[in-house]
């Protein structure tokens, strides 16, 4: 029903959902858990924001269980601790990040349009020209054009602990600094 939160537990982990209008009949799968709050406790929409919290999401990751697909099981779900405030204030909080979350929204529309408008720019000119083959266009290979060296690996003894670069050999941690 309307203000019932639809979290994901199995895959996907951690993903919130407020049910905000109820038009038809539905049925959840044993991935989704319906979490029905108890509005003269706790503002439905601040549950949601506090579930999609990296508090929640920290809490969720501590609670996995499987190996290929994880799974959040509802006993563990439960336990869950959530610092309430009172209901106005609680109100007050989701009013702030409910903008915030429509401002983000609009900016990433945004971006997702001037991405758009740049790969046509891309394709208009340069890539259309090309396959034109316009006049005054030459052809050269990268080889021609340019100077192509692969990085330095260093050794330990080049590698100092307290350098203002790192040293990426391979891996994802640093193995020092330069």
């Amino acid at each position: 029903s309307v203000d019932d939160i639809l979290l994901t537990k199995s895959g996907s982990l951690g993903d919130a959902a407020l049910v905000t209008k109820f038009e038809f009949e539905f049925s959840i799968f044993e991935s989704l858990a319906l979490i029905r709050p108890k509005k003269e406790v706790v503002c439905p929409a601040f549950l949601k924001q506090y579930l999609c919290s990296q508090f929640a999401q920290k809490y969720f990751s501590s609670i996995t269980s499987g190996v290929a697909v994880k799974h959040l099981h509802l006993g563990d779900l439960r336990k869950l601790q959530i610092p309430l405030p009172p209901l106005p204030e609680q109100q007050a909080i989701v009013d702030v990040l409910e903008s915030w979350d429509k401002a983000i929204s609009l900016t990433e529309k945004l971006v997702k349009a001037k991405e758009r408008q740049y790969k046509w720019l891309l394709n208009k000119l340069i890539l259309d020209p090309i396959k034109t083959r316009q006049k005054n266009r030459s052809e050269f290979t990268l080889g021609d054009i340019s100077i192509i060296k692969k990085g330095q690996q260093l050794s330990v003894v080049d590698m100092i602990s307290d350098g203002q670069y790192y040293v990426l050999n391979g891996g994802i941690s640093p193995s020092g600094y330069t």
